[in-house]
């Protein structure tokens, strides 16, 4: 009896350690995984591309503020496609997403970096998490949409 109960017990323990070791492992990788940014340019990239589609459904001239937290990021906007990159990374490591342009409206092909830095009339907006910039603006018109990081102050409303 006693050699049964041993060997349940050194069963149990060998299970206990082996469970233990799949929680460590996977802890390690979930916090691996979260200091990957490749996941949230993707997001972006895919979001921002049905932002723009949805700024282009509307009538009328607008100021949009992208509301997304977006102060690492930079994004070239090319051809019926955008790129998001870490401002460290460079484009080359950037998640690219297309979108659909409207061949009425023009949409500027254009790189917009988040900074801060105020001059004259402008705002250049962006900036620490914490800071209340917006990011990422875009302005539409009958003829053009135009993503940017400045807006005039007079235009500002929050």
């Amino acid at each position: 009896m006693k050699k049964s109960h041993t060997d349940l017990t050194i069963g149990t323990l060998m299970g206990l350690l082996v469970l233990l070791f799949v929680v460590i492992l996977m802890l390690f990788r979930g916090q691996k995984e979260s200091l990957n940014t490749k996941f949230d340019k993707r997001f972006l990239s895919m979001d921002l591309s049905m932002f723009i589609d949805t700024i282009y459904s509307s009538p009328n001239d607008l100021i949009v503020k992208y509301p997304q937290k977006t102060y690492d990021y930079s994004y070239r906007f090319e051809k019926s496609r955008i790129t998001v990159y870490k401002n460290k990374e460079g484009i080359k490591l950037g998640e690219s997403f297309p979108f659909t342009e409207q061949k009425d409206i023009e949409f500027i092909y254009t790189t917009v970096d988040i900074n801060y830095a105020q001059d004259n009339n402008e705002i250049t907006v962006g900036g620490d998490e914490g800071s209340d910039n917006i990011p990422l603006v875009f302005e539409k018109t009958k003829h053009a949409l135009l993503p940017t990081s400045k807006i005039k102050t007079e235009e500002f409303f929050d």
